[in-house]
């Protein structure tokens, strides 16, 4: 017997991406998008009046005050609109890595 229903708008999760999303990892995840997407040459890199987040210290400084929630996940400012911007996936690992303490593991 063949069916022409479907369910439509019913998407299934990839099992690595929510490994990764539950699972963030400051070394393995998150310094490495960081890296790639904040601390470029003219941003959160050595004596950038901001935060240089080539350290865990100042990025950490950040989540706890605030500033890395307001910037990026309430006003979505950071990255800026000239710079590459974080994909659907990366916004989420590093919600998640805030939302959990955002502790250097």
């Amino acid at each position: 017997m063949i069916s022409c229903t479907r369910k439509v708008g019913t998407k299934m999760p990839s099992p690595a991406a929510d490994t990764i999303v539950v699972n963030a990892s400051y070394t393995k995840h998150i310094k490495p998008l960081v890296t790639e997407k904040c601390a470029t040459t003219g941003c959160h890199i050595a004596n950038f009046p901001f935060g240089d987040f080539t350290q865990y210290s100042d990025l950490k400084a950040k989540v706890t005050n605030g500033k890395l929630n307001l910037l990026v996940f309430d006003k979505k400012l950071m990255p800026p609109a000239t710079y590459p911007q974080l994909t659907t996936d990366q916004y989420q690992l590093l919600k998640t890595w805030v939302d959990n303490g955002a502790i250097e593991n």
